[in-house]
């Protein structure tokens, strides 16, 4: 597959329907025992967790006076790819002659077939459990020695000055509504002030771009009017850009990480139950 803005190809491996069914099999047998071994703090690939327990976690560790100043950001190159296939047959509690079918199957390309030396196919249905298991305490051992800070980054989707603004503020509204929804479970009502500013400016830009020879009160006349009693609303007849100061915050109801779902079943019953409702009353 091709990587977003960059020339190198990620390898991604689509096992037969067949094999898929069989890991999918032996990830049902693992998947317990990974749980209890896996890192209490650890989120992804794993049953009744998600990036929004992840993202509460952090608030509740970084809210504190006495809360660490600096976040290390990291990324493991080639994670899936590079995984050591003699280490998983000697620590992952699983079938070894079937374990070694699933890493040694090889893939076929062009009607030639590859052998696999190292590495999870990325499409296997087992291959996160192997991440996962694979990862357990390289938390521990990140805290005793690294400690650097991370930047966010806001990609930019703003186009050409030919695009009209009915079209324009359709597209904004789809990724910002999905942006939005995302992280109005954090600390975001700045972050979403400052893109709300941001999201000003470019667009002062474009108005500018489609007609420079006018001068700007024009142009803000143009394409900002009052809605439903304030003013300066980028919008048409039919459409219109939210805003973001108005996006509510609600907190993520914390997840109990030292819960497991397979041993405190009913907790996440109602952990799920309550989450349904609240999404519900939400709209």
């Amino acid at each position: 597959m091709e990587k977003k803005d960059k020339k190198k190809k990620r390898p991604l491996g689509i096992p037969t329907m067949y094999d898929r069914a069989i890991q999918t099999l032996y990830a049902f047998a693992l998947e317990p025992i990974a749980e209890v071994k896996g890192d209490k703090v650890s989120f992804g690939f794993r049953k009744g967790r998600s990036a929004k327990n992840a993202c509460e976690q952090i608030f509740c560790v970084l809210a504190r006076k006495c809360s660490p100043q600096w976040i290390l950001e990291g990324d493991i190159k080639g994670c899936f790819d590079n995984i050591n296939h003699e280490w998983l047959l000697e620590n992952i509690p699983m079938d070894k002659r079937i374990m070694k079918q699933f890493l040694k199957s090889g893939f076929i390309y062009k009607s030639v077939l590859f052998p696999t030396e190292t590495g999870s196919p990325q499409g296997g249905s087992i291959s996160s459990l192997y991440a996962n298991m694979t990862l357990d305490g390289l938390e521990k051992l990140i805290q005793e020695h690294y400690h650097r800070n991370s930047k966010g980054k806001i990609e930019n989707h703003y186009r050409a000055k030919t695009q009209k603004q009915e079209d324009l503020i359709r597209r904004l509204n789809s990724i910002l509504i999905g942006w939005t929804n995302y992280h109005k479970h954090v600390v975001a009502s700045r972050t979403f002030s400052y893109v709300n500013n941001t999201l000003y400016l470019l667009l002062e830009q474009w108005a500018k771009h489609r007609h420079p020879q006018k001068n700007k009160w024009w142009r803000l006349n143009k394409y900002w009017h009052s809605k439903n009693g304030k003013p300066w609303v980028f919008m048409t007849d039919k459409n219109y850009l939210i805003n973001l100061r108005t996006i509510d915050i609600r907190r993520h109801p914390k997840l109990q990480i030292s819960r497991n779902p397979f041993i405190d079943e009913k907790y996440f019953i109602k952990r799920r139950l309550r989450l349904q409702t609240v999404a519900a009353r939400n709209g």
